[in-house]
């Protein structure tokens, strides 16, 4: 609500109502300085109609402003490329970022890091070309093209189903725990990931050489997890 900055208007005793040949008790004649000021002080603040104009005028903005670039619903979501516009769901971000699709936002919402480049090729469903996102994001350890695609899906998983954005894995890479943070929401979302997925994992030199002790610890409860369920099914 916007702020109403009310003027009281202190009135000298030449401006009080003429009471000459009266006598007024001191209280009778405070409470009626005090109606005259209070009458000053509601001419000099805004009205209640300009107020009520205002606060419709922002809320028409804000509605404006909350809408989804695509689809045009209210949404609290914003790109997760740029943050600078709202952005609904993965849906609507696949067709407002991806470049084979024609989108005006495409033209300003670029990669501007590896993170970026990252989750552009998992919205168009293809392995990273670019050499630094190729390894940052741990490909280099894989020596077959089935093996980058599985490796994608698992990225595929955590951004399309958990909703992780670039800058959250641009802290990753740069902290050296991305798959400790990938196994941890494995561990929290089992459901997400099959168990042929995880044994194709153990098997790849990624698991022996590019994870941490921490990261194979965590992936081995979430196949452990899995495991237990399967044999309680």
């Amino acid at each position: 609500m916007p702020n109403m900055n009310v003027h009281l208007v202190e009135s000298d005793d030449e401006d009080k109502f003429d009471t000459s040949g009266l006598f007024l008790p001191d209280f009778q004649q405070k409470r009626q300085d005090h109606d005259y000021n209070q009458g000053v002080a509601l001419l000099s603040s805004p009205s209640v109609v300009d107020s009520c104009d205002s606060m419709h005028d922002a809320n028409d903005v804000d509605d404006v402003d909350d809408g989804c670039i695509v689809c045009k619903q209210p949404t609290l979501r914003t790109c997760a490329l740029c943050n600078d516009v709202m952005i609904c769901s993965m849906d609507c971000q696949q067709i407002a970022v991806i470049d084979d699709v024609n989108s005006d936002h495409f033209d300003m919402c670029v990669a501007e890091t590896s993170a970026d480049t990252l989750y552009k090729d998992v919205l168009s469903n293809r392995i990273p070309r670019d050499t630094e996102t190729f390894r940052d994001y741990q490909f280099y350890w894989l020596s077959s093209f089935i093996d980058c695609r599985k490796l994608l899906k698992m990225y595929t998983t955590i951004i399309r189903e958990m909703d992780v954005t670039p800058h959250e894995m641009k802290i990753w890479v740069k902290e050296h725990k991305l798959f400790e943070r990938i196994a941890m929401l494995f561990l929290s979302r089992p459901d997400l990931i099959i168990l042929d997925d995880l044994k194709w994992l153990k098997r790849t030199h990624l698991w022996a050489a590019g994870f941490s002790n921490t990261a194979r610890g965590i992936f081995e409860d979430v196949i452990a997890r899995k495991q237990e369920k399967l044999q309680s099914d």
